[in-house]
Protein backbone atom coordinates (compact mmCIF):
# COMPACT_ATOMS: atom_id res chain seq x y z
CA UNK A 1 0.00 0.00 0.00
CA UNK A 2 1.40 3.10 -0.97
CA UNK A 3 1.97 6.22 1.73
CA UNK A 4 -0.89 7.91 -0.23
CA UNK A 5 -3.17 5.15 0.42
CA UNK A 6 -2.17 4.43 3.34
CA UNK A 7 -3.31 8.24 4.38
CA UNK A 8 -6.28 8.19 2.84
CA UNK A 9 -7.41 4.84 4.45
CA UNK A 10 -6.32 6.29 8.18
CA UNK A 11 -8.32 9.49 7.71
CA UNK A 12 -11.31 7.53 6.34
CA UNK A 13 -11.63 5.56 9.89
CA UNK A 14 -9.78 7.89 12.45
CA UNK A 15 -10.35 10.64 14.38
CA UNK A 16 -7.03 11.58 16.32
CA UNK A 17 -7.84 12.35 20.01
CA UNK A 18 -3.95 10.98 21.18
CA UNK A 19 -1.62 13.36 22.92
CA UNK A 20 2.10 13.41 21.73
CA UNK A 21 4.54 13.04 25.02
CA UNK A 22 5.01 16.65 26.04
CA UNK A 23 2.56 18.22 24.29
CA UNK A 24 -0.31 20.46 26.33
CA UNK A 25 -3.90 19.28 24.57
CA UNK A 26 -5.24 16.81 22.01
CA UNK A 27 -6.23 17.53 18.64
CA UNK A 28 -9.96 17.01 18.04
CA UNK A 29 -10.38 16.75 14.05
CA UNK A 30 -8.39 15.26 11.72
CA UNK A 31 -7.97 17.06 7.88
CA UNK A 32 -8.65 15.84 4.85
CA UNK A 33 -7.30 14.41 1.64
CA UNK A 34 -9.38 17.22 -0.54
CA UNK A 35 -7.82 15.88 -3.70
CA UNK A 36 -4.63 14.50 -5.41
CA UNK A 37 -2.56 15.87 -8.58
CA UNK A 38 -0.34 13.25 -9.74
CA UNK A 39 2.55 15.12 -12.30
CA UNK A 40 4.28 12.61 -15.21
CA UNK A 41 6.86 12.12 -12.73
CA UNK A 42 9.01 14.03 -9.88
CA UNK A 43 11.43 16.15 -11.85
CA UNK A 44 12.00 19.71 -10.69
CA UNK A 45 10.98 21.53 -14.18
CA UNK A 46 7.72 19.61 -13.84
CA UNK A 47 6.84 21.24 -10.20
CA UNK A 48 5.88 24.41 -11.79
CA UNK A 49 2.93 22.52 -12.92
CA UNK A 50 1.44 21.22 -9.70
CA UNK A 51 -1.55 23.70 -9.07
CA UNK A 52 -2.32 24.14 -12.88
CA UNK A 53 -5.52 22.46 -13.12
CA UNK A 54 -5.83 23.91 -9.43
CA UNK A 55 -5.72 20.17 -7.18
CA UNK A 56 -8.61 20.80 -4.52
CA UNK A 57 -9.34 23.82 -5.56
CA UNK A 58 -6.38 25.46 -4.83
CA UNK A 59 -5.68 28.57 -7.09
CA UNK A 60 -1.86 28.58 -5.16
CA UNK A 61 -0.32 29.19 -2.32
CA UNK A 62 3.28 30.72 -0.93
CA UNK A 63 6.07 30.28 1.55
CA UNK A 64 6.33 26.29 0.39
CA UNK A 65 8.48 24.33 2.52
CA UNK A 66 9.31 20.66 2.29
CA UNK A 67 10.56 18.03 4.51
CA UNK A 68 11.80 14.74 3.67
CA UNK A 69 10.42 11.90 5.85
CA UNK A 70 12.98 9.72 5.21
CA UNK A 71 10.50 6.79 3.40
CA UNK A 72 10.99 8.47 0.28
CA UNK A 73 7.91 10.66 1.45
CA UNK A 74 7.74 14.60 1.18
CA UNK A 75 6.09 16.96 3.46
CA UNK A 76 4.67 20.28 1.87
CA UNK A 77 3.69 22.90 4.17
CA UNK A 78 1.94 26.31 2.73
CA UNK A 79 1.23 29.64 4.40
CA UNK A 80 -1.80 31.39 2.89
CA UNK A 81 -3.10 28.75 0.04
CA UNK A 82 -6.39 30.91 -2.54
CA UNK A 83 -8.49 28.41 -2.78
CA UNK A 84 -11.71 28.20 -5.15
CA UNK A 85 -15.14 27.97 -4.11
CA UNK A 86 -16.88 28.89 -7.50
CA UNK A 87 -16.26 30.79 -10.69
CA UNK A 88 -15.77 33.88 -9.31
CA UNK A 89 -14.79 33.55 -5.19
CA UNK A 90 -11.51 32.71 -3.56
CA UNK A 91 -11.06 32.29 0.06
CA UNK A 92 -7.73 32.63 1.41
CA UNK A 93 -6.81 29.26 3.72
CA UNK A 94 -4.15 30.07 6.09
CA UNK A 95 -2.35 26.84 5.82
CA UNK A 96 -2.36 23.98 3.64
CA UNK A 97 0.20 20.79 3.45
CA UNK A 98 0.35 18.03 0.72
CA UNK A 99 2.26 14.61 1.35
CA UNK A 100 4.45 13.83 -1.86
CA UNK A 101 4.29 9.88 -2.38
CA UNK A 102 6.33 9.43 -5.75
CA UNK A 103 4.71 12.22 -8.59
CA UNK A 104 1.94 12.06 -6.09
CA UNK A 105 0.48 14.84 -4.31
CA UNK A 106 -2.37 14.26 -1.21
CA UNK A 107 -3.20 18.10 -1.11
CA UNK A 108 -4.18 18.51 2.78
CA UNK A 109 -6.51 20.42 4.90
CA UNK A 110 -9.17 20.55 6.98
CA UNK A 111 -13.21 21.49 6.47
CA UNK A 112 -14.38 20.42 3.69
CA UNK A 113 -14.17 21.42 -0.39
CA UNK A 114 -16.37 24.14 -0.49
CA UNK A 115 -16.06 25.48 2.84
CA UNK A 116 -12.03 24.72 3.92
CA UNK A 117 -10.24 25.07 6.48
CA UNK A 118 -6.43 25.10 8.14
CA UNK A 119 -4.42 21.86 8.12
CA UNK A 120 -3.22 23.19 11.40
CA UNK A 121 -5.01 25.03 14.19
CA UNK A 122 -8.22 25.22 12.00
CA UNK A 123 -10.45 24.92 14.97
CA UNK A 124 -9.60 27.73 17.05
CA UNK A 125 -8.49 29.95 14.23
CA UNK A 126 -10.18 33.13 13.68
CA UNK A 127 -9.93 34.26 9.94
CA UNK A 128 -7.96 37.27 8.72
CA UNK A 129 -7.67 38.20 12.70
CA UNK A 130 -5.54 35.29 14.10
CA UNK A 131 -4.45 32.41 12.10
CA UNK A 132 -1.24 30.25 12.26
CA UNK A 133 1.82 30.03 9.47
CA UNK A 134 4.07 26.86 9.44
CA UNK A 135 7.47 27.00 9.67
CA UNK A 136 9.81 24.64 9.35
CA UNK A 137 9.73 20.83 10.17
CA UNK A 138 11.89 17.79 11.04
CA UNK A 139 11.01 13.87 11.95
CA UNK A 140 11.66 13.21 15.99
CA UNK A 141 13.39 10.82 17.68
CA UNK A 142 10.03 9.62 18.61
CA UNK A 143 9.19 8.89 14.94
CA UNK A 144 6.55 11.76 14.81
CA UNK A 145 6.94 14.68 12.47
CA UNK A 146 6.84 17.94 13.96
CA UNK A 147 5.85 20.99 12.39
CA UNK A 148 6.93 24.82 14.14
CA UNK A 149 4.23 27.03 13.45
CA UNK A 150 3.83 30.75 13.95
CA UNK A 151 0.97 32.09 15.90
CA UNK A 152 -0.10 36.01 14.11
CA UNK A 153 -2.69 38.63 15.17
CA UNK A 154 -3.98 41.02 12.71
CA UNK A 155 -3.73 44.49 14.86
CA UNK A 156 -4.58 46.39 11.64
CA UNK A 157 -8.02 47.64 10.33
CA UNK A 158 -7.65 45.26 7.19
CA UNK A 159 -5.92 41.70 6.54
CA UNK A 160 -1.89 41.69 6.57
CA UNK A 161 -1.97 45.46 7.37
CA UNK A 162 -0.14 45.35 10.83
CA UNK A 163 0.13 41.88 11.37
CA UNK A 164 1.86 40.53 14.35
CA UNK A 165 3.51 37.06 14.89
CA UNK A 166 2.89 36.44 18.79
CA UNK A 167 3.99 33.35 19.69
CA UNK A 168 5.73 29.80 18.37
CA UNK A 169 4.02 26.51 18.80
CA UNK A 170 4.78 22.87 17.76
CA UNK A 171 2.17 20.21 16.27
CA UNK A 172 3.05 16.89 15.78
CA UNK A 173 2.28 14.45 13.07
CA UNK A 174 2.29 10.30 13.38
CA UNK A 175 4.88 9.73 10.76
CA UNK A 176 2.92 7.18 9.29
CA UNK A 177 -0.25 8.63 8.60
CA UNK A 178 0.56 12.31 9.04
CA UNK A 179 -2.25 13.11 10.94
CA UNK A 180 -1.93 15.36 13.70
CA UNK A 181 -1.61 13.78 17.23
CA UNK A 182 -0.90 16.52 19.65
CA UNK A 183 0.36 20.40 19.83
CA UNK A 184 2.34 22.17 22.47
CA UNK A 185 3.92 25.21 22.89
CA UNK A 186 7.42 25.40 21.11
CA UNK A 187 10.77 24.99 23.27
CA UNK A 188 11.38 28.69 22.79
CA UNK A 189 7.48 29.60 22.33
CA UNK A 190 8.08 33.39 21.92
CA UNK A 191 7.44 35.56 18.95
CA UNK A 192 11.55 35.20 18.16
CA UNK A 193 10.04 31.79 15.72
CA UNK A 194 12.73 29.62 16.89
CA UNK A 195 11.50 27.04 14.09
CA UNK A 196 11.82 29.15 11.25
CA UNK A 197 14.36 26.84 9.43
CA UNK A 198 15.03 23.60 10.88
CA UNK A 199 17.92 21.08 10.04
CA UNK A 200 20.02 18.05 11.68
CA UNK A 201 23.21 16.97 11.75
CA UNK A 202 24.49 14.36 13.37
CA UNK A 203 24.76 15.53 16.68
CA UNK A 204 22.29 18.13 16.67
CA UNK A 205 19.19 20.09 15.65
CA UNK A 206 19.22 23.67 14.64
CA UNK A 207 16.63 25.60 15.17
CA UNK A 208 16.93 28.90 13.61
CA UNK A 209 15.01 32.19 14.05
CA UNK A 210 13.61 35.05 12.05
CA UNK A 211 10.74 37.05 13.11
CA UNK A 212 8.86 37.41 9.97
CA UNK A 213 7.67 40.65 11.03
CA UNK A 214 6.86 42.16 8.01
CA UNK A 215 3.40 44.05 7.19
CA UNK A 216 3.17 46.78 8.92
CA UNK A 217 6.20 48.06 10.67
CA UNK A 218 9.01 50.27 8.99
CA UNK A 219 8.01 51.99 5.85
CA UNK A 220 10.25 50.77 3.09
CA UNK A 221 9.29 52.34 -0.78
CA UNK A 222 6.47 53.90 0.95
CA UNK A 223 4.79 51.08 2.12
CA UNK A 224 4.57 50.03 5.65
CA UNK A 225 6.25 46.52 6.07
CA UNK A 226 9.25 44.33 7.71
CA UNK A 227 10.57 45.57 10.85
CA UNK A 228 14.17 45.92 12.01
CA UNK A 229 13.98 42.39 13.25
CA UNK A 230 13.46 40.99 10.36
CA UNK A 231 17.27 41.10 8.92
CA UNK A 232 18.82 39.25 11.72
CA UNK A 233 18.91 35.12 12.05
CA UNK A 234 19.71 33.55 15.40
CA UNK A 235 20.15 30.13 16.04
CA UNK A 236 19.00 27.88 18.50
CA UNK A 237 20.01 23.81 18.91
CA UNK A 238 18.80 21.15 20.43
CA UNK A 239 20.10 17.40 20.88
CA UNK A 240 19.76 15.27 17.16
CA UNK A 241 15.74 14.84 17.20
CA UNK A 242 14.62 15.78 20.74
CA UNK A 243 12.53 18.33 19.47
CA UNK A 244 11.18 19.42 22.81
CA UNK A 245 13.98 20.55 24.07
CA UNK A 246 15.12 23.23 25.28
CA UNK A 247 17.39 25.02 23.01
CA UNK A 248 21.05 26.51 23.67
CA UNK A 249 21.66 29.99 21.57
CA UNK A 250 24.66 30.87 19.80
CA UNK A 251 26.12 33.84 21.72
CA UNK A 252 29.03 35.10 18.84
CA UNK A 253 31.38 32.34 20.89
CA UNK A 254 29.79 29.49 22.61
CA UNK A 255 26.56 27.61 23.12
CA UNK A 256 24.55 28.90 26.08
CA UNK A 257 21.02 29.06 27.49
CA UNK A 258 20.40 32.87 27.45
CA UNK A 259 18.22 33.16 23.95
CA UNK A 260 18.79 37.61 24.57
CA UNK A 261 22.08 36.54 24.01
CA UNK A 262 21.84 35.07 20.84
CA UNK A 263 23.23 37.19 17.53
CA UNK A 264 22.51 37.21 13.77
CA UNK A 265 24.63 34.31 11.41
CA UNK A 266 24.01 36.33 8.79
CA UNK A 267 25.05 39.94 8.00
CA UNK A 268 22.92 42.42 8.55
CA UNK A 269 23.90 46.15 7.83
CA UNK A 270 22.27 46.86 4.74
CA UNK A 271 19.76 44.97 4.66
CA UNK A 272 15.37 44.95 5.02
CA UNK A 273 15.13 41.44 5.89
CA UNK A 274 16.79 37.75 5.63
CA UNK A 275 14.22 34.93 5.05
CA UNK A 276 17.23 33.05 5.30
CA UNK A 277 16.73 28.59 4.91
CA UNK A 278 19.66 26.52 5.97
CA UNK A 279 19.82 22.95 5.25
CA UNK A 280 22.77 20.31 6.49
CA UNK A 281 23.87 18.28 3.51
CA UNK A 282 26.00 15.82 5.38
CA UNK A 283 29.51 17.82 4.78
CA UNK A 284 28.17 21.25 4.90
CA UNK A 285 25.48 23.83 5.91
CA UNK A 286 24.01 25.86 2.74
CA UNK A 287 22.01 28.71 3.09
CA UNK A 288 19.57 30.35 0.35
CA UNK A 289 18.42 33.65 0.87
CA UNK A 290 15.80 35.85 -0.99
CA UNK A 291 17.62 38.98 -0.18
CA UNK A 292 15.16 41.91 1.48
CA UNK A 293 12.28 39.49 1.04
CA UNK A 294 9.75 41.48 -1.13
CA UNK A 295 12.27 43.90 -2.26
CA UNK A 296 15.39 42.44 -3.54
CA UNK A 297 16.34 41.42 -7.02
CA UNK A 298 18.59 38.75 -6.17
CA UNK A 299 18.77 34.71 -4.59
CA UNK A 300 21.83 34.39 -2.80
CA UNK A 301 23.02 30.75 -2.34
CA UNK A 302 26.05 29.73 0.77
CA UNK A 303 27.90 27.15 2.58
CA UNK A 304 29.52 26.86 5.70
CA UNK A 305 30.98 23.78 7.58
CA UNK A 306 29.33 25.76 10.39
CA UNK A 307 25.66 25.92 11.71
CA UNK A 308 26.93 29.29 12.97
CA UNK A 309 28.39 30.14 9.69
CA UNK A 310 30.04 32.23 8.12
CA UNK A 311 28.25 31.62 4.69
CA UNK A 312 30.23 31.80 2.00
CA UNK A 313 28.30 32.98 -1.29
CA UNK A 314 28.78 29.69 -3.85
CA UNK A 315 26.49 31.47 -6.22
CA UNK A 316 23.74 33.92 -6.50
CA UNK A 317 20.85 34.59 -9.80
CA UNK A 318 19.04 37.38 -10.07
CA UNK A 319 14.77 37.56 -9.18
CA UNK A 320 12.81 35.38 -11.48
CA UNK A 321 9.94 37.82 -11.56
CA UNK A 322 6.35 36.33 -13.38
CA UNK A 323 6.16 39.78 -14.41
CA UNK A 324 6.41 43.54 -14.93
CA UNK A 325 8.41 44.30 -11.58
CA UNK A 326 5.74 47.14 -11.01
CA UNK A 327 3.25 44.27 -10.84
CA UNK A 328 4.91 41.46 -9.21
CA UNK A 329 6.61 40.69 -6.52
CA UNK A 330 8.71 37.70 -5.77
CA UNK A 331 9.64 36.39 -2.03
CA UNK A 332 10.92 33.70 0.33
CA UNK A 333 13.06 31.04 -1.44
CA UNK A 334 13.75 27.89 -0.37
CA UNK A 335 15.49 24.22 -0.94
CA UNK A 336 13.68 21.15 -2.48
CA UNK A 337 15.04 18.27 -0.88
CA UNK A 338 16.38 15.03 -3.14
CA UNK A 339 13.05 13.08 -2.59
CA UNK A 340 10.96 16.01 -3.96
CA UNK A 341 12.10 15.83 -7.28
CA UNK A 342 14.95 14.12 -9.76
CA UNK A 343 17.07 16.85 -11.13
CA UNK A 344 20.44 17.56 -13.50
CA UNK A 345 23.47 16.10 -11.81
CA UNK A 346 25.84 18.04 -9.54
CA UNK A 347 22.46 20.64 -9.02
CA UNK A 348 20.77 21.69 -5.84
CA UNK A 349 16.43 22.50 -6.20
CA UNK A 350 15.22 25.28 -5.48
CA UNK A 351 11.85 26.76 -5.43
CA UNK A 352 10.70 30.66 -4.80
CA UNK A 353 6.98 32.30 -3.82
CA UNK A 354 5.71 34.81 -6.26
CA UNK A 355 2.49 37.50 -5.74
CA UNK A 356 1.40 40.58 -7.95
CA UNK A 357 1.70 44.27 -5.48
CA UNK A 358 -1.86 44.89 -6.02
CA UNK A 359 -2.72 41.27 -3.88
CA UNK A 360 -4.55 40.04 -6.73
CA UNK A 361 -5.02 36.00 -7.04
CA UNK A 362 -4.10 34.83 -10.48
CA UNK A 363 -2.19 31.77 -11.59
CA UNK A 364 1.23 34.25 -10.81
CA UNK A 365 0.60 33.54 -7.22
CA UNK A 366 2.29 29.70 -7.25
CA UNK A 367 5.42 28.92 -6.81
CA UNK A 368 8.33 28.11 -9.13
CA UNK A 369 11.44 25.79 -9.29
CA UNK A 370 14.80 26.10 -10.35
CA UNK A 371 18.19 24.35 -9.76
CA UNK A 372 21.88 25.90 -8.84
CA UNK A 373 25.09 23.98 -9.54
CA UNK A 374 25.90 22.62 -6.15
CA UNK A 375 28.80 23.45 -4.65
CA UNK A 376 31.30 21.26 -3.51
CA UNK A 377 30.52 20.27 -0.30
CA UNK A 378 33.85 19.28 1.45
CA UNK A 379 35.30 22.80 2.05
CA UNK A 380 39.45 23.24 2.86
CA UNK A 381 40.10 22.24 5.97
CA UNK A 382 36.92 20.68 6.85
CA UNK A 383 35.52 17.83 8.72
CA UNK A 384 33.54 15.40 7.95
CA UNK A 385 32.42 12.38 10.70
CA UNK A 386 31.38 9.21 9.17
CA UNK A 387 29.36 6.51 10.90
CA UNK A 388 31.04 3.19 10.59
CA UNK A 389 29.23 -0.03 10.46
CA UNK A 390 28.62 -1.20 14.14
CA UNK A 391 30.55 -4.95 13.42
CA UNK A 392 33.88 -6.45 15.10
CA UNK A 393 37.25 -5.29 14.24
CA UNK A 394 38.88 -2.76 12.42
CA UNK A 395 36.94 -1.16 9.14
CA UNK A 396 38.86 -1.06 5.31
CA UNK A 397 37.72 1.80 4.05
CA UNK A 398 37.70 3.03 0.27
CA UNK A 399 37.94 6.61 0.96
CA UNK A 400 37.56 8.75 -2.93
CA UNK A 401 38.18 12.25 -3.23
CA UNK A 402 35.98 13.48 -6.19
CA UNK A 403 37.58 16.23 -8.55
CA UNK A 404 39.04 18.84 -6.07
CA UNK A 405 39.51 22.39 -6.10
CA UNK A 406 43.55 21.57 -6.14
CA UNK A 407 46.16 20.19 -5.08
CA UNK A 408 45.74 17.80 -1.38
CA UNK A 409 45.12 15.08 0.00
CA UNK A 410 42.44 13.62 2.64
CA UNK A 411 43.68 12.32 6.21
CA UNK A 412 41.44 9.70 7.80
CA UNK A 413 41.74 9.32 11.39
CA UNK A 414 39.34 8.33 15.21
CA UNK A 415 37.01 11.34 15.60
CA UNK A 416 38.87 10.99 19.38
CA UNK A 417 41.85 12.01 18.40
CA UNK A 418 43.62 15.42 16.71
CA UNK A 419 44.27 15.24 12.57
CA UNK A 420 47.87 13.87 12.31
CA UNK A 421 49.99 14.77 10.16
CA UNK A 422 49.95 11.48 7.59
CA UNK A 423 47.64 11.31 4.55
CA UNK A 424 45.33 8.74 2.77
CA UNK A 425 44.71 10.15 -0.47
CA UNK A 426 46.60 12.19 -2.17
CA UNK A 427 45.39 14.08 -5.05
CA UNK A 428 46.08 17.10 -7.90
CA UNK A 429 43.82 19.37 -8.70
CA UNK A 430 40.57 17.83 -10.76
CA UNK A 431 41.32 14.49 -9.99
CA UNK A 432 39.35 11.54 -8.56
CA UNK A 433 41.40 9.44 -6.35
CA UNK A 434 40.81 7.08 -4.29
CA UNK A 435 42.40 4.80 -1.67
CA UNK A 436 41.87 2.57 1.10
CA UNK A 437 42.15 3.01 4.80
CA UNK A 438 41.88 1.13 7.51
CA UNK A 439 41.15 3.00 10.88
CA UNK A 440 39.88 2.29 14.05
CA UNK A 441 36.56 4.12 15.02
CA UNK A 442 36.10 6.13 17.95
CA UNK A 443 33.79 4.88 20.98
CA UNK A 444 30.56 6.37 19.01
CA UNK A 445 31.62 4.25 15.89
CA UNK A 446 32.86 7.20 13.97
CA UNK A 447 35.86 7.51 11.95
CA UNK A 448 36.43 11.74 10.73
CA UNK A 449 37.90 12.82 6.66
CA UNK A 450 39.54 16.10 6.81
CA UNK A 451 40.22 17.72 3.54
CA UNK A 452 42.93 19.96 1.83
CA UNK A 453 41.11 21.52 -0.76
CA UNK A 454 37.49 22.26 -1.65
CA UNK A 455 36.12 19.02 -3.41
CA UNK A 456 33.03 15.91 -3.58
CA UNK A 457 34.14 13.40 -0.87
CA UNK A 458 33.37 9.73 -1.03
CA UNK A 459 33.72 7.04 1.29
CA UNK A 460 32.84 2.89 0.95
CA UNK A 461 33.11 0.35 3.67
CA UNK A 462 34.55 -2.77 2.06
CA UNK A 463 35.69 -5.04 4.57
CA UNK A 464 36.44 -5.51 8.29
CA UNK A 465 39.61 -7.09 9.46
CA UNK A 466 39.69 -9.27 12.00
CA UNK A 467 41.74 -9.29 15.20
CA UNK A 468 45.77 -9.38 14.70
CA UNK A 469 45.92 -5.63 13.44
CA UNK A 470 46.83 -2.50 15.22
CA UNK A 471 45.72 0.82 13.64
CA UNK A 472 47.93 3.53 14.79
CA UNK A 473 45.62 6.32 16.08
CA UNK A 474 47.76 9.05 15.28
CA UNK A 475 49.65 8.01 12.04
CA UNK A 476 53.49 8.92 11.91
CA UNK A 477 54.89 10.43 8.67
CA UNK A 478 58.29 8.62 8.02
CA UNK A 479 59.25 10.13 4.95
CA UNK A 480 58.58 12.95 2.93
CA UNK A 481 61.94 13.58 0.80
CA UNK A 482 59.68 17.23 -0.06
CA UNK A 483 60.78 18.47 3.36
CA UNK A 484 63.73 15.90 4.82
CA UNK A 485 61.68 14.20 7.25
CA UNK A 486 62.98 10.61 6.98
CA UNK A 487 66.49 12.24 7.17
CA UNK A 488 66.79 12.82 2.86
CA UNK A 489 65.60 15.78 1.35
CA UNK A 490 65.36 16.24 -2.68
CA UNK A 491 63.68 14.04 -5.30
CA UNK A 492 64.73 10.53 -5.44
CA UNK A 493 66.63 9.66 -9.12
CA UNK A 494 64.77 7.40 -11.39
CA UNK A 495 65.57 4.07 -10.69
CA UNK A 496 66.72 5.21 -7.35
CA UNK A 497 65.99 3.29 -3.89
CA UNK A 498 65.33 4.87 -0.68
CA UNK A 499 65.24 3.10 2.61
CA UNK A 500 62.60 3.55 4.76
CA UNK A 501 63.39 3.37 8.51
CA UNK A 502 60.35 1.73 9.94
CA UNK A 503 59.07 2.40 13.76
CA UNK A 504 59.95 -0.60 16.37
CA UNK A 505 57.64 -3.42 17.18
CA UNK A 506 56.40 -6.98 16.10
CA UNK A 507 54.50 -7.71 13.06
CA UNK A 508 54.07 -6.26 9.48
CA UNK A 509 53.76 -2.71 9.25
CA UNK A 510 50.77 -1.15 7.08
CA UNK A 511 51.96 1.64 4.63
CA UNK A 512 50.64 4.73 3.03
CA UNK A 513 53.00 5.17 -0.13
CA UNK A 514 52.66 8.28 -2.41
CA UNK A 515 54.65 9.28 -5.47
CA UNK A 516 54.39 12.95 -5.82
CA UNK A 517 54.62 14.63 -9.16
CA UNK A 518 56.93 12.07 -10.88
CA UNK A 519 58.92 13.72 -14.19
CA UNK A 520 57.12 10.74 -16.07
CA UNK A 521 55.10 7.76 -15.99
CA UNK A 522 56.37 4.32 -13.80
CA UNK A 523 55.44 2.99 -10.55
CA UNK A 524 56.68 2.52 -7.29
CA UNK A 525 57.43 -0.83 -5.76
CA UNK A 526 58.11 -1.44 -1.78
CA UNK A 527 60.03 -4.54 -0.86
CA UNK A 528 62.42 -5.49 2.15
CA UNK A 529 65.78 -4.06 1.99
CA UNK A 530 67.43 -7.54 2.32
CA UNK A 531 65.84 -8.70 -1.41
CA UNK A 532 66.13 -7.77 -4.83
CA UNK A 533 63.56 -5.46 -6.30
CA UNK A 534 60.79 -7.38 -7.39
CA UNK A 535 58.63 -7.39 -10.91
CA UNK A 536 55.70 -6.23 -8.87
CA UNK A 537 54.45 -2.79 -8.17
CA UNK A 538 52.53 -0.68 -5.29
CA UNK A 539 51.98 2.43 -6.82
CA UNK A 540 51.48 2.77 -10.14
CA UNK A 541 51.50 7.08 -11.69
CA UNK A 542 51.62 9.04 -14.80
CA UNK A 543 53.84 11.92 -15.22
CA UNK A 544 53.16 14.98 -12.78
CA UNK A 545 50.14 12.63 -10.93
CA UNK A 546 50.52 12.47 -6.85
CA UNK A 547 49.31 8.75 -6.46
CA UNK A 548 49.42 6.99 -2.94
CA UNK A 549 48.44 3.06 -1.99
CA UNK A 550 48.95 1.54 0.48
CA UNK A 551 51.41 -1.47 0.87
CA UNK A 552 52.09 -4.23 3.78
CA UNK A 553 55.83 -5.22 3.60
CA UNK A 554 58.07 -7.24 5.93
CA UNK A 555 60.60 -5.18 7.03
CA UNK A 556 64.28 -6.53 7.04
CA UNK A 557 65.84 -7.88 10.47
CA UNK A 558 67.07 -4.07 10.94
CA UNK A 559 63.45 -2.77 10.23
CA UNK A 560 64.01 -1.14 7.19
CA UNK A 561 61.64 -1.49 3.91
CA UNK A 562 62.80 0.08 0.65
CA UNK A 563 61.10 2.09 -2.20
CA UNK A 564 61.83 1.67 -5.72
CA UNK A 565 60.77 4.33 -8.06
CA UNK A 566 60.84 4.05 -12.21
CA UNK A 567 60.80 7.66 -12.54
CA UNK A 568 62.14 10.87 -10.73
CA UNK A 569 59.37 11.58 -7.83
CA UNK A 570 59.54 13.15 -4.62
CA UNK A 571 58.17 10.26 -2.29
CA UNK A 572 55.94 10.22 1.41
CA UNK A 573 55.20 7.27 3.19
CA UNK A 574 53.18 7.59 6.19
CA UNK A 575 52.66 4.55 9.10
CA UNK A 576 49.10 3.66 9.66
CA UNK A 577 49.00 0.60 11.26
CA UNK A 578 50.47 -2.71 12.66
CA UNK A 579 49.57 -6.54 11.64
CA UNK A 580 50.88 -9.20 14.63
CA UNK A 581 48.74 -12.22 13.26
CA UNK A 582 47.37 -13.25 10.70
CA UNK A 583 49.05 -11.94 7.89
CA UNK A 584 52.12 -13.55 5.70
CA UNK A 585 52.83 -10.82 3.08
CA UNK A 586 55.19 -12.12 0.08
CA UNK A 587 58.70 -11.32 0.20
CA UNK A 588 59.20 -11.26 -3.35
CA UNK A 589 55.95 -10.38 -4.94
CA UNK A 590 55.40 -11.76 -8.54
CA UNK A 591 53.51 -10.39 -10.92
CA UNK A 592 50.68 -13.04 -12.14
CA UNK A 593 48.73 -10.98 -14.81
CA UNK A 594 49.66 -8.45 -16.89
CA UNK A 595 47.36 -7.96 -19.98
CA UNK A 596 49.13 -4.63 -21.58
CA UNK A 597 50.30 -5.23 -25.37
CA UNK A 598 54.38 -4.26 -25.36
CA UNK A 599 55.84 -3.57 -29.05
Amino acid sequence: MSGRDRLLVAIATFIVFAVAPGTAEPVSAAPSVQGVRCLSEARIDLLDGLFDSEPAGVVGADYQRATALGDGRVLWTFQDAAVRLGPDEITIVHNIAALQDGACFSILYGGSRFDPEPFFFGDITQPYQRWYWPLGAETANDGKVYVFVAELEERGDDYLSHAVPVATHVVALDGQTLLPVGRSPAPNSSAALYGWSVTTDRDWTYLYAQCHRQFGFEEVNGIPAHDDCAERVTVGRVPRGQLLATPQYWDGSTWQGDPTRAVSVVPTAGRIAHATQIVWTGASFVSIDKLDDWWGDTVVFGRSASPTGPFVEFDRVAEPLKCDELECNSFFATWVPWDAAGRPARTLGWTISHNRWDGEITAGYRPTFHTVPAPQFMPEGGIVAIDVPDREGVPVLNVTAVVPSRAGHLTVFPCDRGVPTASNVNHGAGETVANLAMVRPDADGRVCVRSHSDGDLVVDHTAQLPDGFTPVDNPRRLVDTRSGVGGVAGRVAAGGVFVVEVPDGVGVPVLNVTAVVPSGAGHLTVFPCDRGVPTASNVNYGAGETVANLAMVRPDATGRVCLYTAAEADLVVDHTGTWTDGIEPVDNPVRVTDTRLRP
